[in-house]
């Protein structure tokens, strides 16, 4: 199966229905399928990530983690190290899937 190549989006809601943690559980389970599957991820896609993660509320210190992996994992996009890419994006979904979840 063949996931699609868009960007996942949160048009489907009004935006005052759409909470930043179902924002970012969309772009998570976007992120995993596309791990699971070992489809390259769009540099677009991670820049869209970052921009959830600075909506959702959480510890000063789970944001720097969560940012450096992102932050890490694409500078390993861009010189094509893929496999470091992944094990950051790996480490980046277990550090912030609690914050994804209902509270």
């Amino acid at each position: 199966m063949r996931l699609s190549h868009r960007l996942p989006t949160t048009a489907m809601a009004p935006i005052e229905t759409v909470r930043p943690t179902d924002t970012l559980r969309v772009h998570l389970d976007y992120l995993e399928g596309r791990l699971r599957h070992n489809e390259p991820l769009p540099l677009a896609a991670l820049q869209r990530l970052r921009d959830c993660l600075e909506t959702v509320p959480c510890s000063t210190q789970e944001y720097s983690r969560a940012i450096n992996h992102l932050i890490n994992a694409t500078g390993y996009y861009r010189r094509r190290e893929h496999g470091a890419a992944r094990y950051e994006l790996l480490m980046l979904l277990r550090e912030v899937r609690p914050l994804a979840s209902d509270a």
